[in-house]
């Protein structure tokens, strides 16, 4: 079912992602439901991924520490979502998953078995995300939250397995601004309290050495996400966004299932990058 735009308005067709989070869509409708609106959409993302874990306290047994230890990469990710919109609300369902990517990384210390620890940092990105949001300033901005899993990691080279995992609440806001007739500009910021869980497994040659990692430790995680994107469209019914954002995610109090394994309480994830998206308008 349609309906015709008056000139003034027909820019909230193209709102899209935040911008249709924030401005009520007008006059299109599914056929599912009277007065709802479904608008699907799918995303490619680059995102640069920095971890940082500090030094761990006596983790080379015998009163040695294990030094900080860093890495970083790209993932490309593709992500499948879609929004409810009615009146004034919305429910918005999304998950994402990248390419499995590597990157190597050398510690150097004297303390260590060897005098180094190298070894790739091998794993892919996923997460899901579902959210309850309400337009609120005349529809420029709009107040959500929603819960969130996301996870980093898995396999690793000579034999180990590495990852982190969080999961749980958020609330967020974001406000836009109408650019001519052009698109919309928006900015978005969000708070999450969440769970943490980090794995580490054995490193082969740590274990010829007769040095064993066997780490799972779970704990708190904070999470703080901000950025900017602007929003148009390509034709009546195709529109799309172009975002930077940054996200960070501050684990701690990580303690290990076993009390008596050497375990850094603290570690950090940094993902920033592009994403571009795209949405149709039935």
């Amino acid at each position: 079912m349609k309906c015709s735009i008056p000139a003034k308005i027909m820019h909230s067709r193209f709102y899209l992602l935040t911008a249709l989070i924030l401005l009520q869509p007008l006059c299109t409708k599914t056929s599912f439901a009277k007065d709802v609106l479904f608008v699907p959409r799918m995303s490619l993302s680059i995102m640069q991924y920095e971890f940082t874990k500090p030094t761990t306290v006596n983790g080379l047994g015998d009163g040695e520490d294990f030094p900080e230890l860093s890495t970083d990469l790209t993932f490309k990710l593709l992500g499948l979502g879609g929004t409810l919109f009615k009146d004034s609300y919305y429910l918005d369902l999304f998950y994402q998953t990248s390419t499995n990517e590597s990157s190597s990384f050398t510690v150097e210390d004297p303390a260590i078995p060897g005098g180094t620890f190298s070894g790739n940092f091998d794993g892919r990105r996923r997460e899901y995300a579902l959210t309850f949001g309400k337009k609120i300033f005349d529809g420029r901005g709009g107040i959500y939250a929603g819960y969130k899993d996301g996870k980093t990691g898995g396999p690793q080279s000579q034999k180990q397995h590495l990852s982190f995992e969080e999961e749980g609440f958020f609330i967020g806001g974001n406000y836009g601004w109408l650019v001519s007739d052009l698109g919309v500009i928006s900015l978005n910021l969000a708070y999450a309290k969440m769970d943490g869980n980090r794995i580490q497994k054995t490193n082969t040659g740590f274990e010829e050495q007769g040095f064993i990692i066997d780490l799972n430790g779970n704990g708190d995680t904070e999470g703080l996400s901000y950025g900017a994107t602007w929003s148009s469209h390509l034709t009546d019914h195709i529109s799309y966004s172009i975002g930077l954002e940054v996200r960070q995610y501050f684990f701690d109090n990580i303690k290990d299932i076993n009390p008596e394994i050497p375990f850094t309480d603290k570690a950090e994830e940094t993902f920033s990058g592009v994403t571009f998206s795209t949405y149709y308008l039935f």
